[in-house]
């Protein structure tokens, strides 16, 4: 007897060289996130200003985002990024925040995740965003 066929989505992005910054003042969500994330290269920063710096050094696949961050909230760290970096970002946010904010949200291409959020729905969409606009250029 043979078993019928059965369909899979695509399978998940293995690649574990797969780089993302993510940028939260709260570091349970920084520790959460780099467990939730593995295998890939996960870098966490707690500030706007020391994502800005890593953002210029170094080339990161996706960039999740905290919205509100002490010192360089999380849409000036997006207008200081390069057009390619700025396609790399998905930002995160408890929901609480300005009509500016609300409106600087509606003008990015990628859709805030809400906290809390699935974790499926945040890989899903990690993944996605890896999809459509490919690796970070490397060296």
């Amino acid at each position: 007897m043979q078993s019928s066929a059965t369909i899979s989505p695509s399978p998940p992005i293995q690649a574990p060289n797969l780089r993302v910054l993510v940028v939260d003042d709260e570091q349970s969500v920084g520790f959460f996130l780099t467990r939730l994330l593995r295998p890939w290269d996960v870098t966490v920063v707690v500030d706007g200003l020391t994502a800005a710096e890593r953002i210029a050094e170094e080339p990161w696949d996706v960039i999740l985002c905290d919205l509100t961050l002490p010192g360089v909230g999380g849409a000036e760290l997006f207008a200081l990024a390069t057009a390619d970096q700025r396609r790399r970002f998905l930002f995160m946010t408890g929901g609480a925040y300005t009509p500016e904010a609300e409106q600087f949200l509606a003008s990015c291409d990628e859709p805030p995740l809400y906290k809390p959020f699935d974790p499926r729905e945040l890989r899903g969409r990690v993944e996605q965003l890896v999809k459509a606009v490919g690796r970070a250029p490397r060296g």
